[in-house]
């Protein structure tokens, strides 16, 4: 490393050039890289869909999941599998460990279900594989609201959908809030009766002619020929002219008989927009396209296309990531600059401006190198990376100002900047290195982090490696180069109020001394030096002819060994202060007078002999000396701290017992008084998404006008911006409860504009609450990472799955004992009844009828039957071919009246099918192979869900449940207890990494120790803010903190050690070490603690400094939510400073003096153990005992 530095130093043009390199690629880097507000989390989950016409949901469980499942339990890493089984299919989700990649279980999936095939029933359609990408989800929504023609609308829709997706950032547009389009067949069934046709022939009539026929070629003499037999229904008249039916004098034509129209499907849902119907265009992106790039382009599109279209169409942006990415990477990016200004501002105050310039320079260049890095290894730039950004702020610094620091005392010593720079580099470079990996081991862990909370957080450690790593480079390579280059010269010479004898003596004097000893130079030594020795023995207890002697031996010592003085290891004052250190407790011992007394007023530290004159007794200590990098700040503040240090180190072992004493007091108060533990820390949300339930066999336009009864009550509301509301429920859902029939989404203005979201939240359920039959829950949406739903659900298993509805419903009833929860749900079976039609199969083969003739004309009745389909020209997608009765033949009662072709003519059905109301089965939800139900439930303001859980668990433990039934916390609190075991791991694996790394530094053990208390010790810091100011302990950004004060304690612990090892080399007393230690430290470690906390100080604080616009926010969401993570590191850091320059050097000390007592006690007991003799293995020692006194 050595090498390194010096090689740069020496070449300053090329180290610029690389500087300069860096600075432009690493602009350029951050200017491309994709913006997103939250990282995209790839999770390895595989979806399976089996359509079974018709099939009911305990059937679905037996014919359909059941089979699934024995082949899938046994796929490679799988994690999780639940299956839904419902109305006319089943649905599978597989979850598979983060470790496993996407594409590799799809293909183990795809195979699987080739060997599942044959066991499910033929008339199944082809399952559908497929990956969940949730990454892969609109970042921007086009909504087209407007009194128009629902056919206008689509076309509209259509135009934008297919212009847009020509765009090279666009992977999908999808079409939402509008029916798919359909070729309908109304058949009249007295009018068919009436021309002799039967439903089967119609049925097998369409079907035969709608074909493909691949009639091939023909080969002769004259060459090949291609035969065609256009069969295809090209346009719809080919459909209305269809025969179906001739005789001798006529055709009759599918028109005849039916009414054929090219129209919807029937509605499942509506869309709206602030109350108006609405279409919606939903964009894709394409891999890591920049979202704000696309939305631009299809804004303008938009802008385009609204020229051309009619008046009235309002066109509304319900979801645009572009902005709140612009909103939070913009208030991040600021968040970054105010922190890199306030850093280089203390820089400044307290190095000088260049010095302070200097030091400077490495956090755009730390910055800038760090987003090259991880723009080549794909990393995105979110919010994730750019918080580690801010956090790592005041961290680039801490090598920079360590060198500058060396570099200072170097030069004040009279170096050049170009030598200063490169020493002071090569002197710190394993402390800097040692401290930067040690940063870096409490930051590693991090990456190790399971789950979906994991992977959503990976990126700020990530981020926070990346600059530290170039931190470290900058401070060893670009700095030196940068000092030597612009650093300010310093002379040597002091203010003659503070110098030193090293003025009166030169390295030049002493080698004369050596070499000549010319008489009068010795003479003029010892008139400048002479009255300085003597006043220092003076002023450490000796009497005046004791002193006297004690300073002739001194020069005559000085002369002495002046041969042995090697200017380029030591300096001058260093050599003259071994002297009278040494000579100073010889004196005093042979005088009989004890060691003096710290608190003495009179008592001056041994650096006296160079910083004072003979004649100030009384003084204390005013500044260290030149060879020791820094200086004591002169002001208020260093003599405070002299005065506090001086005043604990007479007390070492109390001070260190003391705070070990604090942290059981203050984490044991936190238990008791503090404000719980929370997850997630709460945020302000900028969107409320209202669920609302009603049960009852509602069809679809009953849930609308229910569901408009909802908007009409949200609407008027002053701080609502827009609501989009969606009636109706996907079928298969896993998610979606039984009972939900709409979704409004509601968006809140802007957060500066508006009341709380609470208090407009509170407005929102005041109003709803008197809505009759009308459940609602509202659940706010804000940033963060994906979050499982409610706060606490359950999924509720047994062996027995008729105990499930039991077990749900004594859960539920206690739940309401405990109280605080809201917001509650669960999976059980609605009441309502479904028609079940049982055909008597013995009357049905009289009859000649079968069950799939059956089923084909019920669909008559229901939904219709499919025949085909066909692609018209003015559409790109395929229009279903589907058969049907009129609305009016659409009835309960007309079920029992289909009439079907058989052997006796045309029967009625109910000849041999009994209509039979039956509960309505609802959904099966299995996990893992077992049915389950869930329980849901938010908490209410005021409770925490791990207080919660823990009343539930505590009734559950005590038997309360009937045998057999299991309960499976899931959600937020099992992401919570996770990611709570996980941060406690990593906080133990980074301590074993940093200590590893201290090992190889120190090579001590108790050295080791004392730097990983000091860590623990952090913690009464974070404890304590969050006492004070009533906050919760945040599980995840509360813990972050907790493992990123690991990594900053340390730094300066490191150092101090350090510091403390170089000093006692060079002085007598372990005392005197420390004391001088903390002297010296104080002002890197203040400068160090203060640059990182100022550098999270807007972020703590809520502030959002726009630079461009000159504008000045407090308070704003898009900085609520890291507000945890950087008050916690600052109270740490508050508190971890004491304890740096305060308990460190006190346990320095109290392990020396351990150490020189454990030797006292060794040594006495081997002067008064009793030697073995000839008659009792015992004799005296010569001279018989000794008394105590003579023997000490």
């Amino acid at each position: 490393m050595s090498a390194l530095i010096s090689l740069a130093a020496a070449r300053p043009r090329v180290i610029l050039s690389l500087l300069a390199m860096l600075l432009v690629a690493g602009f350029g880097a951050f200017t491309r890289m994709p913006r997103e507000a939250m990282p995209s989390v790839p999770i390895p989950l595989v979806f399976i869909n089996v359509v079974l016409e018709g099939v009911s949901p305990g059937d679905s469980e037996r014919l359909l999941v059941r089979p699934m499942e024995e082949d899938f339990q046994s796929l490679p890493g799988l994690k999780e599998m639940r299956a839904t089984s419902f109305q006319g299919g089943a649905s599978v989700v597989l979850e598979f460990a983060a470790d496993v990649k996407t594409a590799t279980a799809l293909n183990d999936v795809r195979a699987a279900m080739d060997r599942v095939r044959p066991k499910l029933p033929d008339e199944i359609r082809e399952p559908t594989v497929k990956e969940l990408d949730f990454s892969q989800r609109a970042v921007l929504s086009v909504s087209l609201a407007a009194d128009l023609p629902e056919r206008t609308m689509l076309k509209l829709a259509r135009d934008l959908r297919d212009r847009a997706i020509t765009f090279p950032t666009v992977l999908d547009a999808k079409i939402s809030g509008v029916r798919e389009e359909q070729v309908e067949i109304v058949i009249d069934p007295l009018l068919a009766e009436n021309y002799g046709l039967s439903q089967d022939d119609l049925f097998r009539v369409v079907s035969r002619s709608n074909r493909l026929v691949a009639a091939g070629a023909i080969e002769s003499a004259q060459g090949k020929f291609a035969v065609s037999v256009p069969g295809l229904f090209e346009n719809i008249d080919d459909i209305y002219n269809l025969p179906v039916k001739s005789t001798l004098d006529a055709v009759v034509k599918l028109k005849d008989v039916a009414e054929i129209r090219r129209t919807f499907k029937d509605r499942s849902s509506y869309v709206r927009v602030n109350g108006k119907p609405a279409v919606s265009v939903d964009i894709t992106r394409r891999g890591d396209a920049n979202v704000v790039e696309l939305s631009n382009r299809v804004r303008a599109l938009v802008d385009e296309l609204k020229q051309s279209w009619p008046d009235g169409v309002a066109v509304t942006y319900p979801v645009d990531d572009s902005k709140s990415i612009l909103e939070r990477v913009d208030s991040l990016v600021n968040g970054v600059i105010a922190s890199i200004i306030i850093v280089v501002a203390v820089c400044m105050a307290a190095l000088g401006i260049r010095s302070g310039l200097i030091v400077g320079v490495a956090i755009p260049g730390s910055f800038l190198t760090g987003l090259l890095a991880m723009s080549i290894g794909g990393i995105t730039l979110n919010v994730m990376a750019l918080f580690g950004l801010i956090l790592a702020c005041g961290m680039l610094v801490d090598a920079a100002i360590v060198v500058v620091e060396a570099a200072d005392k170097f030069m004040a010593q009279g170096a050049e900047p170009r030598e200063a720079y490169v020493r002071g580099a090569q002197r710190m470079a394993w402390p800097i290195i040692t401290s930067t990996l040690t940063t870096l081991a409490a930051f590693t862990p991090l990456l190790m982090w399971p789950g979906l909370t994991g992977k959503f957080f990976s990126y700020l450690p990530i981020s926070v490696l990346c600059v530290l790593t170039a931190s470290l480079f900058m401070a060893l390579v670009f700095v030196p180069t940068l000092g030597a280059k612009f650093a300010p010269r310093r002379s040597r010479v002091e203010p003659a109020a503070h110098r030193t004898a090293a003025a009166s003596v030169s390295p030049d004097h002493v080698r004369r001394i050596s070499a000549e000893r010319d008489p009068a130079t010795v003479r003029n030594f010892a008139q400048n030096y002479g009255p300085r020795f003597k006043g220092y023995f003076l002023r450490q207890g000796a009497d005046e002819r004791t002193a006297e002697n004690l300073a002739d031996k001194g020069l005559a010592e000085a002369v002495r060994t002046s041969g042995q003085f090697d200017a380029s290891k030591d300096s001058v004052s260093a050599w003259l202060f071994r002297i009278a250190r040494n000579l100073r407790v010889i004196g005093l011992r042979q005088s009989k007078r004890p060691e003096p007394d710290p608190a003495d007023p009179h008592y001056v530290h041994d650096h006296d002999i160079r910083d004072r004159d003979v004649q100030d007794h009384g003084a204390t200590v005013s500044r260290l000396p030149a060879d020791i990098t820094g200086a004591m700040p002169s002001g208020a503040l260093g003599r405070t701290y002299a005065a506090v240090l001086s005043r604990a180190l007479r007390h070492p072992a109390k001070v260190a017992f003391g705070a070990v004493v604090l942290l059981f007091v203050v984490v044991f108060g936190y238990m008791k008084a503090g404000s719980g533990i929370v997850f997630f820390p709460p945020q302000e949300p900028d969107r409320a998404e209202i669920a609302v339930h009603a049960r009852g066999n509602l069809s679809i336009d009953e849930q609308d006008r229910l569901l408009r009864e909802v908007e009409s009550r949200v609407l008027p509301i002053a701080d609502v911006e827009a609501v989009y509301a969606v009636t109706g429920r996907a079928a298969g859902s896993a998610q979606a409860a039984a009972d939900l029939i709409g979704l409004i989404n509601v968006r809140l203005h802007a957060w500066n504009t508006r009341r709380p979201a609470d208090d407009v939240i509170g407005e929102i359920q005041t109003k709803l609450a008197d809505l009759p039959g009308i459940e609602t829950i509202i659940e706010k949406v804000g940033a963060g990472p994906p979050r499982g739903g409610p706060a606490i659900q359950m999924e509720i298993s047994a062996n027995n799955p008729a105990l499930l509805s039991q077990a749900v419903a004594q859960i539920r009833a206690q739940m309401d004992k405990i109280g605080g929860f809201i917001n509650q749900a669960d999976s059980r079976p609605l009441p309502g009844i479904e028609w079940q039609l049982d055909v008597d199969r013995e009357d049905a083969a009289r009859y000649g009828a079968d069950i799939q003739l059956i089923g084909q004309s019920v669909q008559l009745v229901t939904k219709g039957l499919k025949l085909g389909a066909y692609r018209p020209d003015d559409s790109t997608e395929e229009l279903d071919i589907v058969v049907r009765y009129p609305p009016e033949r659409r009835t309960i009662r007309a079920l029992d009246e289909v009439r079907i072709e058989t052997s006796r003519g045309l029967v009625p059905i109910s000849n041999f099918v009994e209509r039979v109301p039956e509960q309505q089965a609802g959904e099966i939800s299995r996990v893992d192979g077992r049915r389950v139900m869930t329980i849901s439930a938010d908490v209410a303001p005021g409770r925490f869900a791990g207080a919660q859980v823990g009343r539930l668990k505590g009734w559950f433990a005590r038997g309360n449940l009937p045998n057999g039934v299991e309960v499976t916390f899931k959600g937020e609190q099992a992401d919570s207890e996770e990611s709570g075991g996980f941060l406690g791991q990593a906080l133990v694996l980074a301590l074993f990494l940093i200590a590893i790394i201290l090992l190889i530094e120190f090579d001590s053990f108790f050295n080791v120790f004392l730097v990983l208390s000091a860590v623990v010790m952090s913690t009464i810091g974070v404890f304590l803010g969050l006492l004070i100011f009533n906050q919760p302990f945040s599980i995840v950004m509360t813990g972050i903190g907790v493992i990123t004060l690991a990594g900053i304690v340390v730094n300066n612990n490191i150092i101090l050690i350090d510091a403390f090892n170089d000093i006692s080399r060079k002085t007598f007393t372990a005392y005197d070490a420390a004391f001088r230690t903390g002297l010296e430290r104080m002002r890197p470690v203040l400068l160090t603690t203060g640059t990182t906390a100022m550098g999270l100080l807007p972020m703590a604080l809520g502030m959002n400094i726009d630079f461009i616009d000159r504008t000045f926010e407090l308070g704003a969401p898009s900085n609520q939510w890291w507000r945890f993570l950087a008050q916690a590191i600052i109270y740490g850091l508050i508190f971890s400073t004491g304890l740096t320059l305060i308990v460190t050097p006190c346990a320095l000390l109290a392990r020396d003096n351990f150490s020189a007592w454990w030797k006292r006690a060794l040594a006495k007991l081997r002067r008064t153990a009793p030697v073995p003799g000839p008659d009792n293995g015992m004799q005296p020692p010569a001279g018989g005992i000794r008394p105590r006194h003579a023997a000490e």
